[in-house]
């Protein structure tokens, strides 16, 4: 009896016309080049330093834009110069789904997308204002850090009430807290 599937082997499919034996023998294998000889493809290394202030626009953006100026739309300020996030990093595919909602409703979503980094701003602050370490050190009279633009989740251990922390737990804490909120790591 023959069994046949997983366990029969594969068919040889038809050579292409003109194949002889000789090009189905095993080739040695060639010489390895030298590290000299070899190619590199140049490595890209980023430098904030060198790199432009304003990063070039998206293609969501660039069709937003262009959408709006084709409707005879005022772009909202703040919308070239919006960051992916304000966009959830949507491709210019999705400006043609919004082409077809009406210029009240575009203007507001175009809006929305401008303000997105005056709303994180204000998140932000209000973060910072209700904070407890904040409250913290504005009882003690100790200086505060620059505050921070965007909003970070951070947690603290509460082990002891923060009327217990020495000054330099309290600063650094929110030293920790402004840093990662800034864009900076632990």
């Amino acid at each position: 009896m023959r069994c046949y599937g997983a366990m029969s082997p594969p068919k040889r499919s038809a050579s292409p016309v003109g194949a002889s034996k000789a090009s189905t023998r095993k080739k040695p294998p060639a010489a390895a080049p030298s590290p000299n000889d070899r190619s590199r493809p140049a490595k890209k290394v980023s430098n904030p330093a060198l790199d432009d202030p304003e990063p070039a626009a998206s293609s969501f953006i660039e069709a937003l834009a262009e959408l709006l100026r084709s409707r005879n739309l005022e772009i909202p300020p703040g919308l070239l110069e919006a960051p992916p996030e304000a966009y959830a990093s949507q491709s210019e595919a999705v400006v043609q789904t919004m082409a077809r909602l009406k210029d009240e409703d575009l203007e507001e979503r175009a809006s929305k997308v401008a303000g997105w980094g005056q709303r994180q701003a204000e998140r932000a602050e209000r973060a910072w204002e209700s904070s407890p370490l904040i409250g913290e050190l504005r009882r003690r009279g100790l200086p505060e850090p620059a505050r921070p633009t965007r909003v970070v989740g951070a947690s603290f251990s509460l082990k002891k009430p923060l009327a217990e922390w020495t000054d330099e737990e309290l600063n650094e804490a929110v030293a920790t807290w402004a840093r990662l909120a800034s864009g900076g790591r632990s």
